[in-house]
């Protein structure tokens, strides 16, 4: 099944200028377009969107997400890459994890 920007987005429940951002930003480089240069989503598409969000949710910048993407979509030779990047999150978000709990030690 296709989808439009609007379809795509109302699925993922967030605004068509989020889409438009991502494909602006390199996110999206796997969206198909008609012959009018309109955005073309499809099933497999949405699972990829889904991936974004999770990622975001997680912290990473869009640049990550972005490089992520790209190497997902480049081979299955750019795990170890791919593995790196996660794991630099993972320790940014062990950080925030540990300061917050410095922080509310030191307000008790």
């Amino acid at each position: 099944m296709l989808y439009t920007v609007g379809e795509m987005a109302k699925r993922l429940h967030v605004a068509p200028s989020t889409l438009r951002y991502y494909d602006k930003k390199g996110l999206l480089p796997f969206v198909q377009r008609s012959k009018g240069q309109i955005r073309i989503f499809r099933e497999e598409d949405y699972r990829w969107l889904q991936l974004i969000h999770y990622l975001k949710q997680a912290g990473l910048q869009l640049n990550d997400i972005r490089e992520l993407v790209h190497l997902a979509i480049q081979n299955t030779h750019s795990a170890t890459q791919r593995f790196k990047l996660l794991l630099k999150q993972l320790e940014i978000v062990r950080q925030q994890e540990q300061e917050l709990e410095e922080t509310d030690e030191k307000e008790l």
